[in-house]
């Protein structure tokens, strides 16, 4: 999973959609290579969506959840086959409960001392969100003192910036909006066409 991430250095968030909303999505990420996704747990039946396409796809696909703000939810999304924990913030019971149910850990920080914490929680990759208001210059600053750690952009991230943020030092990115807008096939592909040049970066 985290092989994966670091590989393909996206995730496709999907927030607010409905099962057969996604599977054309779902379809065309996979035919291009890209497969992280995530469902946020505030989407209509998110659990239910997360264990229907982890039956559909089992191993083809690396599913997991956002959103997650409780110890509970983490349990919950490991119920139902998810394998990963995105977090809007920084909460040592998400994280632990992440790593003791062997998942991977993504939680939101922003500040150093956020980042550090987190780090010594256990937490595998630091999502700083949103990205886009700390601007492409953070990360260059922020891994100076913190070198060894990765970290994922999240927010406002779109094909138009995202080769920007991976070139400023970022790990990987979280797409969610942009995909999500995607009113039709021929648009999802032409983004995707430049999200899958990512792992050439």
């Amino acid at each position: 999973m985290l092989d994966n991430i670091k590989r393909e250095k996206m995730v496709a968030i999907f927030r607010g959609l409905h099962l057969d909303e996604l599977l054309s999505k779902v379809e065309l990420l996979l035919n291009y290579d890209l497969t992280v996704m995530e469902i946020t747990l505030n989407s209509p039946s998110a659990l239910e969506t997360i264990e229907a396409l982890k039956k559909r796809y089992g191993q083809a696909i690396e599913l997991g959840a956002g959103t997650v703000t409780k110890p509970e939810e983490v349990k919950q999304v490991k119920d139902v086959g998810g394998t990963f924990i995105i977090s809007p913030n920084m909460d040592k019971g998400v994280i632990e409960t992440t790593k003791a149910l062997d998942m991977i850990s993504i939680p939101g920080v922003m500040t150093p001392t956020e980042i550090q914490q987190a780090s010594g929680y256990g937490a595998d990759i630091l999502k700083v969100f949103p990205a886009t208001v700390m601007g492409l210059e953070y990360i260059k600053n922020i891994k100076g003192p913190f070198p060894q750690l990765s970290f994922m952009a999240t927010g406002g991230v779109n094909e138009k910036n995202v080769h920007k943020f991976i070139e400023s030092g970022y790990d990987s990115v979280g797409i969610g909006s942009s995909l999500t807008a995607s009113q039709n096939d021929e648009d999802l592909k032409r983004q995707l066409e430049i999200y899958t040049q990512l792992k050439y970066l």
